[in-house]
């Protein structure tokens, strides 16, 4: 699945470079943020976790208002207070321990956005993301559950945000961003289907391509 996403990434940027001659209609960014998360079922949420995220962004201007956004995205997922069973050989007995789990992706969504405000300085986004599981853990138990979630998550990414000018070409960003994931992360669940969910609030810088 790594290697899906390389391609993916490839692909974007190629599609990217092909308008980066049109001066003024791209914008290239990175930023990072502060991450909630948690996963639900039909039943409700799990206990949630504070991580953090990494990302680099291209956006295309279509016109003042309108633009399409491509990023990729670091994204530490995951959930607190999870049961874990840990058998003992020796006993025969399996233990239930609590841990806190991490669910490591690199998350790339394409979204829309709407510009609006006098200066077009606030965005609305909205779109579709795909995200690649790079490892999982539980944490407090120091155990690898890669192998326990699925390698894919597909969901909807959305948001608001506004852009602070620092000179022409320059701009400072403050963002919020949400995930909602419509697919199942568990190998195997019993009796219900899991799905992330993801709050950040996100800072960054963005620039315009000459």
């Amino acid at each position: 699945m790594k290697k899906v996403a390389i391609v993916a990434v490839c692909v974007l940027g190629f599609i990217f470079s092909g308008k980066a001659q049109e001066k003024g209609k791209i914008e290239f960014g990175g930023g990072t943020g502060l991450n909630y998360s948690n996963i639900r079922d039909s039943y409700g949420s799990s206990d949630g976790k504070v991580s953090f995220n990494v990302s680099a962004s291209a956006d295309y201007y279509f016109s003042d208002r309108w633009s399409v956004r491509a990023k990729l995205i670091y994204d530490r997922k995951g959930y607190d207070n999870a049961f874990y069973g840990i058998y003992d050989q020796d006993t025969g007995i399996t233990n239930i321990k609590t841990t806190s789990v991490d669910l490591n992706y690199f998350t790339i969504p394409i979204e829309t956005e709407w510009h609006f405000g006098r200066k077009r300085n606030w965005y609305m986004h909205l779109g579709p993301y795909a995200g690649f599981l790079i490892n999982s853990k539980a944490k407090d138990l120091d155990i690898d559950t890669t192998e326990d979630f699925k390698n894919t998550d597909f969901g909807v990414a959305f948001g608001i945000g506004v852009k602070f000018p620092i000179s022409d070409k320059l701009k400072l960003y403050v963002e919020y961003d949400e995930q909602m994931g419509f697919s199942e992360i568990f190998e195997n669940s019993n009796n219900s289907s899991f799905f992330n969910t993801r709050l950040s609030l996100n800072v960054g810088v963005n620039f315009l391509l000459n």
